[in-house]
């Protein structure tokens, strides 16, 4: 999501539907993607202003859902902000389930939303930093990596309760029916 336009939610939908339709066929086919993730998400430009198609590409760790699956992982907490809770760290609690996948869907869908990226890349630097909008660079600096991974993962959550708050913060009345109105309606 780079780029300084903010686009229609309209065309933020369109984007969503085409992920979940993604992974709505590679499950309906019985495999498991295993990491999904923004970067594992390619928009191609369009002829209008409106954004183009979306694709889900990454399959590395592809693989039928009834086959094995390994639990060993890594402490990357970028990774980590699009995993399950059980799915991360070095040593995983549980085999990888479809159900993990639509967690991850459900992150990237929740940056799609807000049209916010959670992880920053900056050209000629190592390592990722994080969005100002999930508040969690001091938690970086956390040297306890369970603590550090169960903190940051309260940062999605947080970031889609300001912006429900932001978005429902208008105020509603309602009429006679009790039907709800905003101001000027």
């Amino acid at each position: 999501m780079t780029g300084s336009s903010r686009h229609a939610l309209n065309d933020r939908l369109d984007i969503a539907k085409q992920l979940a339709s993604s992974v709505l066929f590679i499950h309906t086919s019985h495999f498991v993607h295993k990491n999904i993730r923004p970067e594992a998400v390619l928009v191609f430009p369009s002829a209008t202003p409106a954004l183009g198609s979306s694709y889900l590409v990454g399959f590395e760790k592809f693989r039928p859902q009834a086959s094995q699956t390994y639990k060993m992982g890594d402490l990357k907490w970028d990774r980590n902000l699009y995993r399950h809770a059980r799915r991360q760290g070095v040593n995983r609690e549980e085999d990888f389930k479809m159900q993990h996948d639509i967690y991850s869907l459900g992150v990237c869908l929740l940056e799609v939303g807000l049209w916010t990226s959670f992880v920053l890349y900056e050209e000629g630097v190592d390592e990722p930093t994080s969005s100002p909008s999930l508040k969690i660079a001091e938690l970086l600096k956390l040297k306890d990596q369970r603590k550090k991974a169960a903190e940051i993962k309260k940062g999605p959550s947080a970031a889609r309760r300001r912006a429900s708050a932001k978005l429902h913060g208008a105020e509603i009345h309602r009429d006679r029916f009790g039907l709800s109105h905003m101001p000027g309606q």
